[in-house]
């Protein structure tokens, strides 16, 4: 089930059938990506997980090649979205955690956690964003930002 050495070393793509599972395959790239799942041709096409070393594993349903769909994406740096996916872009509704980073005094800084609409991966329509300290904006955000009507806790 896994790609040798020697045939990934050259940069070529393998695709590998496993014996147990006939309908789906692994494709394994040159540079550590891998796919596990349903195929439509030579395109991932209905369920599947890729992972791939720099951007962490994406779970969920493809379309014509493209995250398309319900998934959920874990990135390398712990941060974790959920939720629906059109061409490649989160669209639809999800929830995004970004995990708190701790400063160089110790305190935790950073990280919340967004739940509502999405538009082409940005938060578009209306959401929820939590901080870490408990405080919140429940509101109306365009193209990523706040606006519009809203209210802080």
């Amino acid at each position: 089930q896994e790609c040798c050495h020697e045939e990934c070393a050259g940069g070529r793509d393998v695709i590998v059938t496993p014996k147990e599972c006939p309908d789906a395959q692994v494709l394994l790239f040159a540079g550590g990506t891998r796919y596990e799942g349903q195929w439509q041709g030579e395109q991932r096409h209905g369920s599947g997980v890729l992972m791939e070393p720099e951007h962490g594993t994406y779970t969920g349903q493809f379309n014509c090649n493209l995250r398309h769909g319900i998934g959920r994406q874990a990135y390398s740096n712990g941060t974790i979205y959920e939720g629906q996916y059109r061409a490649d872009n989160k669209h639809g509704r999800g929830r995004l955690y970004c995990p708190p980073k701790i400063g160089l005094t110790g305190d935790k800084t950073e990280g919340s956690c967004y739940e509502g609409e999405w538009a082409f991966d940005l938060q578009e329509g209306t959401g929820t964003e939590t901080w870490f300290d408990g405080s919140a904006f429940q509101g109306t955000f365009v193209k990523g930002m706040k606006h519009g009507f809203g209210t802080f806790k």
